[in-house]
């Protein structure tokens, strides 16, 4: 895929906080992610990073086949919207909003932090903190941290609910959004 047109910020961050309070209900936590989080002076699309709400719904099979089924809120509001998306997994949805590109990224509690820092970036830091993990016994894989330091058959997932648990496994100090925007001129 090309590079996306960079537009001002001020210009993408009002049609990215109005698309996060129009799905905000749909969500039990939600956030603006990517080069806006960062406070980029311009931006290229919005990412947003989401723990939907999930329904149990009856869906109707056949005429005799009812079951109950979990249907993700945050993906039923979006079809509500009428978006139409040009990706469509089970976690991970991109769509055009406004005339704006938009990459959904969802997350379990205990990955928050994890896919947070990792939606925001930027990619040097993402690079950097990959290879630290590698260095320190851990794998990256499937949204979630698993740490392989001790020699055993199974490798445990770390839970990083936060965005500074993903520094802290590391041993290093938090790295603030606005500060990796700053640090990548230097």
């Amino acid at each position: 895929m090309g590079t996306l047109p960079r537009r001002p910020l001020d210009e993408v961050r009002p049609i990215a906080l109005e698309l996060v309070d129009l799905v905000r209900p749909s969500c039990h936590r939600i956030e603006i992610a990517g080069s806006i989080r960062r406070q980029a002076p311009t931006v290229g699309d919005i990412e947003i990073v989401a723990i939907p709400r999930f329904e149990t719904r009856t869906i109707q099979q056949t005429l005799f086949d009812a079951r109950p089924t979990s249907v993700n809120l945050l993906w039923a509001c979006l079809d509500g919207l009428g978006v139409a998306f040009s990706k469509r997994g089970p976690v991970y949805r991109q769509f055009s909003w406004r005339g704006v590109r938009v990459d959904a990224y969802t997350c379990e509690l205990g990955n928050w932090g994890w896919i947070l820092f990792h939606r925001t970036g930027p990619g040097y830091l993402r690079q950097k903190i990959g290879y630290m993990l590698v260095q320190n016994g851990y794998a990256a894989a499937d949204g979630w941290i698993w740490d392989a330091r001790q020699k055993k058959l199974t490798i445990d997932r770390v839970d990083t609910p936060e965005e500074e648990d993903v520094f802290r496994v590391l041993g290093i100090p938090f790295i603030s959004p606005t500060e990796r925007e700053r640090l990548k001129e230097v």
